[in-house]
């Protein structure tokens, strides 16, 4: 993936982890369409991790990008880490009342916003 790419595919699964959330908010939120979007989103995240760790390896000379490359790979690991946490409850069925899933609602919005600010190249400022 280019530099470029990364930040469109974040992007977009920032947006779409927000258009889940919003879904989980609504009254009987549909749990298998969200399983099955939300399982989309974790092998974008996955895919984004592992091509921003080869990127890393990528840029001898680059030490301030090889820097931002690596942040930007342990935020979206993070990340990741906590969607794959929403989307085994969800898998489990353990959305039995409606504060669980509104909750689950903000947590995927807030996440894909933190999603769409990774930076992945360093500020002008950093890269001198």
């Amino acid at each position: 993936m280019a530099k470029i790419h990364r930040a469109e595919v974040a992007f977009a699964t920032g947006q779409r982890l927000k258009e889940i959330g919003a879904k989980l908010l609504r009254p009987n939120p549909p749990l298998e369409a969200a399983t099955l979007a939300l399982g989309a989103c974790v092998i974008s995240l996955n895919q984004l991790t592992d091509s921003l760790r080869t990127a890393r390896n990528s840029y001898p000379n680059y030490p301030s990008l090889r820097k931002q490359l690596a942040i930007a790979s342990d935020e979206i690991f993070t990340i990741t880490e906590q969607v794959e946490v929403i989307l085994a409850a969800v898998q489990q069925g353990t959305a039995d009342n409606s504060v669980t899933v509104t909750g689950w609602g903000s947590e995927l919005i807030s996440l894909g916003q933190k999603l769409r600010l990774v930076q992945f190249v360093p500020s002008a400022k950093e890269a001198v």
